[in-house]
Parts: structure tokens; C-alpha cells; sequence
């Protein structure tokens, strides 16, 4: 994750093939979607 953060200007991430988000992955880290997708609703709290 640290070399996507570093090297790309807009990522695009999916969840079950679907996009949840689209951006620069400054912003795109923060999205509760993805945040809940990949962490669990307990880290949207």
C-alpha cells in the first residue's frame, strides 16, 4: 500500500467488482466505503 500511496496519482478500488471509490489515494484512503470494505464497519466509528 505505502508503494501505491508513493508512486500513483489516482487509484480506482473495487469490492466485489464493483467501484467504491476513485481518486487521488490520499482521499480515497478516507472514503468510509472503503474503510469499511477493507477494515470492517468497527473502524468507521
Amino acid at each position: 500500500m505505502r508503494a501505491v500511496m508513493a508512486l500513483a496519482a489516482r487509484v480506482l478500488v473495487l469490492h466485489h467488482g464493483a467501484a467504491i471509490a476513485e481518486g487521488a489515494p490520499e482521499a480515497v484512503v478516507r472514503e468510509p466505503a472503503v474503510v469499511q470494505s477493507y477494515l470492517g464497519a468497527e473502524a468507521v466509528d
